[in-house]
């Protein structure tokens, strides 16, 4: 009886919320990135996912796609608690 009990818990727990997950590839800031940025930032407070993936998140000497986002994020209230970034995109100049 205590398993049973256990087993409806737990399914209980794991399907009682849904995880909603942002993905988009933003193409390492090609042609008109500032707008582009404003847009995904205020789709991204919209939608208001527990997970964001962004892929070819760029920097360079003029930009830096992540902070801007991040920081964008954080004036409009958005609760970033974590950011991970790994740098694959330019990753073959390490090696």
């Amino acid at each position: 009886m205590k398993i049973i009990t256990l087993i409806s818990l737990l399914t209980f727990s794991t399907f009682s919320s849904a995880l909603s997950v942002f993905s988009m590839n933003l193409h390492c800031g090609l042609d008109d990135w500032q707008s582009r940025m404003d847009m995904v930032v205020d789709e991204i407070v919209e939608m208001n996912p527990d997970v964001i993936g962004l892929q070819e998140v760029c920097y360079n000497d003029e930009m830096n796609m992540t902070k801007y986002i991040g920081d964008s994020l954080g004036k409009k209230g958005y609760p970033v608690k974590s950011l991970l970034t790994i740098d694959t995109h330019r990753s073959f100049l390490r090696y």
